[in-house]
């Protein structure tokens, strides 16, 4: 099984008064823009998750409702879209792969969540749990597990940032 691991996108400026609680942050007009036109880029890269987890913070929501959006429309295949806690700010490794165990159904999965979590987590699957990787906004990592996700069980196969298409 392939598991996605996906940062948020562009998302409305930390302390920004119209938001008084980060929970409620959403993403930008510029960030829904950019992160649409970085899945496009995506495409040869046969995307396809049955499940997709994200945390329930807002601007965590939008961007898997848009990952939701864009593999319907390049796979003729909707995804499952579910929020789990354990994904919010502040997320322990451990804490979502406990939550990933009870409800591994098999197939690919995408996970939806926040920096420094994200990097935390990849990390962990892949072999250094003290480590961190960095993930700039958008950006989606594919690690690849024998059977479901595990730490240290994983191998990267890619990360790609939308950087890499001057995104």
């Amino acid at each position: 099984m392939i598991l996605y691991i996906v940062r948020h996108a562009w998302a409305g400026e930390f302390g920004d008064p119209r938001y008084p609680s980060d929970f409620d942050r959403p993403l930008t007009d510029e960030g829904r823009k950019r992160f649409r036109k970085w899945l496009k880029h995506l495409e040869p890269a046969a995307i396809n998750p049955r499940v997709i987890w994200s945390s329930p913070y807002v601007r965590c929501k939008q961007t898997a409702e848009m990952l939701v959006e864009w593999l319907e429309k390049s796979t003729g295949r909707a995804a499952e879209l579910s929020y789990c806690d354990a994904l919010r700010c502040g997320a322990d490794p451990a804490g979502v792969l406990a939550e990933s165990q009870r409800s591994f159904g098999g197939g690919d999965e995408a996970w939806v969540g926040h920096m420094p979590d994200v990097s935390y987590l990849a990390a962990a699957l892949i072999g250094d749990g003290n480590a961190a990787i960095p993930f700039s906004k958008g950006s989606i990592a594919a690690i690849q597990f024998d059977d479901r996700p595990q730490p240290r069980a994983g191998e990267l196969l890619w990360l790609a940032s939308p950087k890499m298409a001057d995104i």
